[in-house]
């Protein structure tokens, strides 16, 4: 839950409305992504005729989709609008493009971006093509230099391979030079 407003003059133009509105959202994630109104209302503390109010009003604006039969409720398209503004105006993905593009075009392959900021990962994806098996190729690579990366093959019901670099949050820069030059090297060495 973020931080309420703590001194006067933010609470003065603070709305608890709105507040109450998004802490419905907040309530949908990867591991949670169904909900009933009466779940809803018990996790956010309010009462179920408020809760009702604003997720309705929520699913009339296309930010939730309520099932007929079930009431079951789910984050609707219209959600998507506030990620990829965010995520499209973002001074980081305009710094990292000129690197994103040199990588790209110094080994043929389409290369994007990923970012987390506090408890938010975006992404933007464009996978290798599948029959290049460049994910175990690399993964293969990397594994000989002592690089652990994940692999994956037909993304998000496409046929293509991606990576995904995770390294953990305590990571020292240096560590995270040697990954990039041995990354750096794997492509050299496997893309050509």
């Amino acid at each position: 839950m973020p931080k309420k407003p703590n001194n006067n003059t933010s609470k003065q133009y603070y709305s608890v409305s709105l507040e109450r509105g998004l802490s419905i959202l907040r309530c949908f994630t990867p591991d949670r992504p169904v909900w009933t109104l009466k779940h809803i209302s018990e996790t956010i503390g309010l009462n179920k005729t408020s809760t009702y109010r604003f997720a309705n009003t929520l699913v009339q604006l296309g930010y939730l989709k309520k099932d007929p039969q079930t009431k079951l409720m789910q984050l609707g398209p219209q959600i998507a609008t506030f990620g990829l503004g965010y995520f499209y105006s973002n001074t980081l993905r305009e710094i990292a493009r000129p690197l994103i593009d040199e990588i790209s075009d110094t080994y043929n392959i389409t290369t994007e971006l990923a970012f987390y900021e506090e408890d938010t990962i975006a992404v933007e994806l464009n996978p290798f093509p599948r029959r290049d098996k460049v994910a175990e190729r690399l993964w293969q690579t990397l594994f000989q230099k002592g690089v652990l990366i994940y692999n994956s093959t037909g993304l998000a019901g496409i046929d293509g391979d991606a990576l995904l670099i995770g390294p953990p949050f305590i990571i020292e820069e240096n560590e995270m030079d040697a990954v990039v030059d041995a990354i750096d090297q794997a492509m050299a060495d496997v893309l050509g």
